[in-house]
């Protein structure tokens, strides 16, 4: 892939994340690639909602080869922060490991949804398992903070980034938390990153006024790109300086655009984050 393409996300073309038929998939995929989008961002509840309708991994996956999309991106594994045991972690990495090979992706995204953890020290050990593990398949793993989470910013991110010492460890820089992060921006940490640990970058925007309820607007009233408080052009003109490549994923959670349909939305979503890129330099 080149620098610049992007990453579509289907999740966010729907209101409700859990139901999906293949059929609306299909529409989903179709307006992306009329949008320009180069690739998909795969989620392992669309494998499953696509088995469930008999749809097996192989015919899920020529879903997106027929459309010449690349699959670079495995969202993701839960199961690795609490102080769980090696078997534990392994056994709810095998089907991500499984389709990320099959998919030829690049990164499988870790996240811990969870306000608090045992210790640092315990997420840096389960974190680095699944590193460890991930390497075994020639994959990166990407770490996602959440405003609302025990891994909360960026600093937190990459300082379990370090604690765990594995080479292909990264963070997924999502500009929506970074915007509704409690203590606000933190270029300074970011200045302090190397940009090759930058993996991912999820483009949407934050607004004025946040709403009451942080979980249901970051799933619901998200901003296109370059409209909202986050500052992501500042952002993306930090990430250059520090020599990152990351691979740039859209993630606009709107109810309000998901109304215009899959075709209008990708096409304002693709548009919004083109418009930020070039205006960060990256076109």
């Amino acid at each position: 892939m080149k620098p610049t393409d992007l990453v579509l996300c289907p999740l966010t073309l729907r209101k409700d994340l859990f139901r999906c038929s293949v059929a609306e998939y299909r529409t989903f995929l179709d307006a992306g690639v009329a949008a320009g989008y180069d690739a998909v961002s795969l989620a392992l509840i669309d494998s499953g909602i696509a088995a469930a309708e008999g749809v097996g991994r192989e015919a899920f996956l020529d879903l997106f080869r027929s459309r010449g999309l690349e699959t670079p991106i495995i969202e993701a594994v839960t199961v690795w922060s609490q102080g769980q045991s090696e078997a534990e972690i392994d056994a709810h990495l095998a089907p991500a490991f499984e389709m990320a090979t099959a998919a030829k992706a690049e990164t499988v995204v870790a996240i811990c949804m969870e306000a608090t953890v045992p210790s640092m020290d315990a997420a840096a050990r389960g974190f680095a398992h699944v590193c460890r593990r991930a390497g075994e398949h020639g994959l990166k793993t990407t770490i996602e903070f959440f405003p609302w989470g025990a891994i909360g910013d960026i600093a937190a991110a990459w300082q379990l980034v370090q604690a765990a010492g594995e080479p292909n460890g990264g963070i997924l820089l999502d500009t929506w938390h970074w915007g509704r992060r409690r203590a606000g921006p933190d270029f300074e940490t970011l200045a302090r990153i190397p940009g090759d640990r930058i993996h991912v970058v999820q483009l949407s925007d934050t607004a004025e006024v946040p709403g009451p309820e942080v979980m249901r607007e970051t799933l619901s009233s998200r901003s296109l790109p370059g409209t909202g408080t986050a500052g992501v052009v500042d952002v993306l003109r930090a990430l250059r300086e520090i020599g990152a490549k990351p691979l740039f994923a859209p993630e606009v959670f709107s109810h309000e655009l998901v109304d215009l349909g899959p075709a209008e939305m990708t096409r304002r979503v693709a548009a919004a984050s083109r418009a930020v890129l070039a205006e960060a330099g990256w076109l």
